[in-house]
C-alpha cells in the first residue's frame, strides 16, 4: 500500500515494524516474533507493553525488522538481508502503568506522525496496519522461521468507554469496528486519509448475545446446552494515553510535547 506524497511515494511498512528476539551477538537472525510497533520522529518506538513485558535471556534483546526496499540506504549493510533488524534500547513501560511501551530504535519515522488530537466524533473512518497472524515455526537452521505478511485494516471509530484492562487495570479505550487477530498488538490507529496517528491497538473485546438458552426435552432427558452468539471488536488506548506516554526516549517528557 502506498500513498503521494510531496517527494514521492510513502509505504506504511517503513514506519510500522514487527518485533521481534534476536541474538545480542553474531548475525541477528530473528528467534520469535512478538508483536507490531511504529515510530514516532526522531527515533522513538511505541507499542504495547505485553509485547515486550517477557524477560529475554542475557543472550538475547527485543529488535525491529525493518524491510530492505523500504530502507534503501541500509542495504549495503546486510546486502543478503530481506529485513534489516535494529536493537531496540531503553524499553519501559508507560509511568502510569498502562500496556504501552516506549524504546529508542536507530533511525527516523519518515511519515508517520502524531495528530494534534484523538477521536473527532463517533463514526470516525480509521484505519491500521500491522502484523496479525504471522507464523513463528521451528527452523531446521539457527532461530526461527518467521513470515511477516503484513495487512491492512480499515473501520470506524464506535464507542468510547473506561475499561479495566486485567494486568494493566483501568483504560481509556476506543472501540473500533475492524478485526484484531493475535500480532497485531502495538499497530497505530491512523486517521484515513492522513498520517495522523490518533492510537494504539492493544487488544480485542468480546460480547455475548444468548441465542437460544440451554433446556432439557423432557420425554428424552436429552440437554441442549446455552448457545452464545459472539461479536469482538478491536480496542485501542485512546489518544490521551498515547500523547502522555514518556520515557528515555523521549527525554522524559511527553511524547506529545516532545514530538
Amino acid at each position: 500500500m502506498t500513498e503521494s506524497r510531496t517527494e514521492g511515494y510513502y509505504d506504511i511498512r517503513r514506519d510500522v515494524l514487527p518485533i521481534v528476539v534476536v541474538p545480542r551477538e553474531g548475525y541477528p537472525i530473528p528467534k520469535g516474533y512478538k508483536g507490531t510497533g511504529f515510530l514516532l520522529g526522531k527515533g522513538v518506538f511505541v507499542t504495547c507493553h505485553h509485547c515486550v513485558a517477557d524477560p529475554v535471556s542475557e543472550e538475547e534483546t527485543y529488535a525491529v525488522a525493518l524491510p530492505i526496499d523500504y530502507a534503501p540506504e541500509l542495504r549495503n549493510k546486510t546486502p543478503d538481508a530481506q529485513y534489516f533488524v535494529s536493537t531496540l534500547h531503553d524499553v519501559e513501560q508507560d509511568s502510569t502503568g498502562l500496556d504501552l511501551a516506549i524504546a529508542q530504535v536507530g533511525f527516523d519515522s519518515v511519515g508517520l506522525h502524531l495528530a494534534q488530537e484523538g477521536i473527532r466524533t463517533i463514526g470516525e473512518d480509521v484505519r491500521t496496519y500491522g502484523y496479525p497472524l504471522t507464523e513463528d515455526l521451528p527452523h531446521s537452521g539457527e532461530g526461527r522461521a518467521l513470515s511477516f505478511r503484513g495487512r491492512y485494516l480499515k473501520g470506524y471509530s464506535t464507542c468510547n468507554y473506561l475499561d479495566d484492562v486485567p494486568v494493566y487495570g483501568p483504560t481509556l479505550t476506543e472501540e473500533l469496528d475492524l478485526p484484531a487477530p493475535r500480532g497485531l498488538s502495538g499497530a497505530p490507529v491512523i486517521r484515513t486519509d492522513s498520517l495522523e496517528v490518533i492510537g494504539v491497538v492493544y487488544g480485542t473485546k468480546d460480547y455475548g448475545t444468548i441465542e437460544e438458552f440451554s433446556r432439557v426435552d423432557e420425554a428424552t432427558g436429552e440437554r441442549t446446552p446455552e448457545l452464545q452468539r459472539i461479536t469482538t471488536f478491536a480496542v485501542a488506548h485512546m489518544f490521551d494515553s498515547l500523547y502522555n506516554l514518556s520515557g528515555n526516549a523521549t527525554e522524559g517528557m511527553h511524547l506529545g510535547r516532545y514530538l
